[in-house]
């Protein structure tokens, strides 16, 4: 099929006569649109009679979409939006991977102890010397640059992680428990106390740190496409840099081309980050217990630290009005100072 566009054209004088009624320049040096009727005329070879053809004209103008465009006039909210759950489903999937067949491992090398703690313990150290992002560049470069073979390199590469040996200290003292020994008196076997036992008791204290994982998985992604080694059939964060970076847009002037990938990445990596801060003083005991309460005194505004007493209004009877306040069903004695308190309820 082979279409021609036949308009008038007051710079270059071109021939159309007939094809742009109307269209009478004013000043022939001076090229623009001219007003009159423009008419589309579409050449094509069909190879059955009674076949049908349909064509539409789609003008782009240098700025299109909220986002803007990319040199081949793309919207680059596509992009931007059609990246986020690719990026999200990579950084999840490898967190999953990489976190549960760690633990996994963590827990056999504690329980069966020997010659197997050994041998997991040596592969771990041998690993955590190995860089990653150099070898995937080279399975990039020399294999594919497949998003699923990378997903399962970054898996394979974070199963003997450094991890492991934080997963070991933690696991040691719950092999020991005397519910371990119970079980075993019990006749359970080894499959059971590791995946019902041991693994359930640490998998609290592991969901913040599984959670901020994610964005580093995000991140790798990023800079593995923004190197030129990205899935070719996937419009992800790091593609649209590369391309930024290939067609020069901060020197062109095009800065919305690079921010606004930029600040999804951020917003990604502050948004993870935020949620492990907060899971982790949910699911964290010790920060649970002590550290909570203690913040809670503090960010009273308070002249002097408080402790929370239960009374009736009636049996309120503060000494000044603005060391105490009462209330129905409580009151904040305050009695002893910060630095007091600090003593009483120490960080742990």
């Amino acid at each position: 099929m082979s279409q021609s566009l036949d308009a008038a054209n007051a710079s270059s004088g071109a021939g159309a006569a007939g094809r742009a009624a109307g269209a009478q320049p004013d000043d022939a040096t001076v090229p623009g649109v001219q007003n009159g009727e423009y008419r589309l005329m579409v050449d094509a070879i069909l190879f059955e009679r009674d076949a049908e053809i349909s064509a539409d004209l789609v003008v782009y103008g240098r700025v299109h979409g909220l986002a803007g465009t990319d040199h081949q006039r793309r919207d680059l909210m596509v992009a931007l939006l059609w990246g986020t759950p690719v990026a999200l489903a990579f950084g999840l999937l490898a967190a999953v991977g990489t976190t549960v067949t760690t633990l996994v491992i963590a827990a056999t090398g504690v329980w069966f102890g020997g010659w197997v703690d050994a041998l997991i313990q040596r592969l771990t150290e041998v690993n955590m010397i190995l860089p990653l992002l150099p070898i995937l560049v080279m399975v990039g470069t020399l294999y594919s640059t497949s998003i699923w073979v990378m997903l399962g390199v970054v898996i394979a590469l974070g199963i003997f992680s450094a991890g492991i040996k934080m997963y070991r200290a933690m696991l040691l003292p719950i092999r020991e428990a005397p519910y371990i020994e119970a079980a075993r008196a019990y006749g359970a076997g080894n499959a059971r106390i590791i995946l019902r036992y041991m693994i359930p008791r640490i998998l609290p204290v592991l969901i913040p740190t599984f959670v901020t994982l994610i964005p580093t998985f995000v991140f790798l992604e990023a800079s593995l496409a923004l190197l030129g080694l990205g899935d070719p059939v996937l419009p992800t964060w790091g593609k649209i840099l590369n391309d930024a970076q290939a067609q020069s847009a901060l020197y062109h002037g095009y800065y919305y081309w690079v921010v606004a990938p930029a600040v999804m990445l951020m917003l990604t990596g502050l948004g993870f980050a935020m949620l492990g801060f907060a899971l982790d003083r949910i699911f964290n005991p010790r920060l649970r217990t002590h550290l909570t309460w203690r913040d809670a005194l503090l960010q009273r505004g308070r002249p002097d630290s408080c402790t929370m007493r239960t009374r009736s209004a009636a049996s309120c009877a503060p000494s000044t009005a603005s060391a105490s306040t009462c209330a129905a069903t409580r009151r904040w004695c305050c009695s002893a100072s910060r630095a007091a308190a600090r003593a009483r309820w120490p960080r742990r």
